[in-house]
C-alpha cells in the first residue's frame, strides 16, 4: 500500500506549517509501534512503547532521546480504518526544553491508501524493542 504524510503539521501555540506528502510503500502489514519507527526523525531513539484501545483510537505512549541527549515523553492518538485512511495526532513533550524551545510540540500525520506499491520494498526495520 502506498501511503503519502505528513500532509499537515505543526507545532502547538504556532501557526500551522505544512510539508510536502511523503510517500511509503508498505509491502506487508506492520505493527504500530514499527509504524512509529518508521516515522522517527534521524537520530531520535524511542522506547517503552505502550499502546491501548480507547473507543475507536489506539493510543501509544512513548519516550524518545535525541542526537543531543534531550527527552519527550510522547503520546500518539490514531484513528481511522488502517487499511484506507487514518490520522495520528502526536504531542511530543521536552523535558527541559532549551531556551526559546517549546516544551509542547503537536504533529499531525494524515495518510491514505493511494494503490498498490510500484516501487521497490522499503528497507528491513530492525524489530521493535521487546516490551
Amino acid at each position: 500500500r502506498q501511503w503519502p504524510y505528513p500532509p499537515d503539521s505543526g507545532a502547538s501555540g504556532a501557526s500551522s506549517m505544512t510539508s510536502p506528502p511523503h510517500i511509503d510503500c508498505l509491502r506487508d502489514q506492520i505493527s504500530l509501534a514499527e509504524a512509529h519507527m518508521r516515522q522517527a526523525q534521524a537520530g531520535v531513539d524511542c522506547s517503552g512503547y505502550s499502546f491501548r484501545q480507547e473507543g475507536t483510537s489506539v493510543i501509544g505512549s512513548y519516550t524518545c532521546t535525541a542526537a543531543d541527549g534531550s527527552r519527550a515523553s510522547v503520546e500518539a492518538t490514531t484513528s481511522g480504518d488502517m487499511m484506507r485512511a487514518y490520522t495520528t495526532t502526536v504531542v511530543s513533550t521536552t523535558e527541559d526544553p532549551k531556551p526559546g524551545m517549546p516544551e509542547t510540540v503537536t504533529v499531525m500525520v494524515v495518510a491514505e491508501r493511494l494503490g498498490d506499491c510500484d516501487a521497490a520494498p522499503p528497507p528491513i526495520l530492525p524489530p521493535p524493542p521487546a516490551q
